[in-house]
């Protein structure tokens, strides 16, 4: 439930930054190299989120001007995004390691745990849409 939850605020914020869907992409491609390899792509995932991150800020920064006025909290909600970005990132790699420590098949670790994921996604994504 926590792993659905915290995707579905992960699949609202980039719905709400209007993420395109090469930023989509590299979350995908991050959640099944997560979910296949586990806590072993830890460092991969961070370089990944990192690059992302970075990526919106020069975007945003560049594209859009900063509102100087609304600077800090452009730069908390990034900051937060962030944080929620290497939260959700080291408890997918752990819960991928408990369910196979548990004795769970690779294969049925990876895609109950990419279904509960993209479904988590897809519920924010949706949600934001609804309500704005």
């Amino acid at each position: 439930m926590i792993v659905f939850l915290g995707y579905g605020v992960a699949g609202w914020l980039l719905s709400a930054y209007d993420a395109s869907w090469l930023i989509w992409l590299a979350v995908e491609a991050m959640i099944c190299h997560l979910t296949w390899v586990g806590a072993g792509a830890i460092a991969l995932s961070t370089v990944g989120i990192v690059t992302i991150m970075w990526s919106a800020t020069l975007a945003n920064a560049w594209f859009h001007g900063i509102p100087w006025i609304g600077a800090s909290v452009w730069a908390i909600a990034l900051a937060f995004s962030w944080l929620l970005g290497m939260v959700l990132m080291l408890n997918l790699a752990l819960i991928a390691q408990s369910f196979n420590f548990a004795g769970f098949k690779k294969a049925q670790i990876f895609c109950l745990l990419l279904l509960v994921t993209n479904l988590g996604l897809r519920a924010g994504q949706l949600l934001h849409i609804k309500t704005f």
